[in-house]
Parts: C-alpha cells; structure tokens; sequence
C-alpha cells in the first residue's frame, strides 16, 4: 500500500493517494498505541508524509501541516533514521519533506531557512537528490541562480542517472537558463546539455 500510495503520487493522482494513505494509516492505529515496535512507527509515519505531499499538492497547507506535524511526532518517539520496509522514515526524511512541501506550497524562503538544518548524507542516493533538486527549485524561485546550480549539480554528483531525466531537475535547469540571460555561465551551460535541455 505505500508503494502504490507513492506511484499515485508520482502520476498526480492524488485523491488516490490520499485515499491508500487515509485508509492504511487508519488501520495502523490501533497498533501505535501502547508499546509498538519501531517498524509500525515507521509505516505510520511515512503515510503521514505521504498525505502531508498530497494535500501540499492539492493546496491545501493546513492539513499539510497538519500531516507534517503527526510524522515529526512519531519520528521523534522512534528518535531515529530506520529503513522499515523501505520507507526511510525518520527525523531526517520527516525534515527533507518539510522542505518540499515548503517548496510544493510556495514557500521559497521558508524551505531555504529549513534546508539549513538538514544533513541528508545518511538516507538513500535517491532520497539525497530528491532535496537537493527540491533545494534547486526553491532558489531558482528566489532568483538565487548559482546556488540554485550547486544544488543541482549536488543532486547530479549523487544520483547522476535519475537526476539527468527527472523532470524537477529539467524544469528548473531550463529556468535558470531563462533567468541566465543571453550569457548563461559555462557550468549551467554544460550541465543543461547533460540534462537535455539547452535550446
């Protein structure tokens, strides 16, 4: 149910995965109370997260925050970063998905100051590039061109193949050569060609 809870996210469909997340965190209730064990925390955390993106999606900040709020609680009762059943959850993915639902929610600024206190270094390539490009989009708003670049030239160092074809990091490259103007610096240059996006 997670797996597919995030391939609704991926496609958009995000009333289905609310509706995944809603209904499986529901079921998982029962079982937080008490004394559970550190694999139920998890998988009760990450579908907060998952509903806190969805509603971040679909504009609606408060129960984001809402969301975000409930999976910062449980990460701080598990009070570690684990990999239960793939999900990463933790204190650290509970932060890096703050930035990005600052980002979804144009909060620019607001995901710039919490990207300050984030060490991703420990989760997955995947996961590391993710913020980095979420960090990336967040300056390209602010107009912050070269640290827009370092962030994604980060998420490049760190998962090379997927940040190449992900459409954030296409997105954001095309931006900043927008905003570069006539003469965009070299490395935007040769990293846009990387990407497959110079005009």
């Amino acid at each position: 149910m997670f797996r597919m809870a995030h391939v609704f996210l991926a496609l958009g469909q995000f009333e289905q995965a609310q509706h995944v997340a809603t209904n499986t965190a529901q079921s998982l209730e029962p079982k937080i109370t008490g004394n559970p064990g550190p694999e139920t925390l998890s998988l009760y955390g990450a579908f907060h997260l998952v509903l806190a993106v969805a509603a971040a999606c679909d504009n609606e900040r408060s129960l984001a925050h809402q969301h975000l709020d409930t999976a910062a609680t449980i990460a701080d009762q598990l009070g570690e970063d684990r990999d239960d059943y793939g999900t990463e959850f933790g204190p650290t993915n509970v932060a890096i998905h703050a930035v990005s639902i600052a980002v979804e929610l144009g909060d620019a600024g607001q995901a710039i100051e919490l990207a300050q206190q984030v060490d991703p270094s420990n989760l997955s390539p995947e996961r590391q590039a993710g913020y980095y490009l979420d960090l990336a989009q967040a300056h390209t708003i602010r107009r912050q061109i070269g640290e827009a670049l370092h962030s994604l030239q980060e998420a490049e160092r760190i998962a090379p193949q997927e940040t190449r074809v992900h459409y954030v990091g296409r997105a954001v490259t095309r931006d900043l050569l927008q905003l570069s103007g006539l003469r965009p610096r070299p490395e935007l240059r040769e990293l846009a060609e990387r990407f497959g996006v110079l005009p």
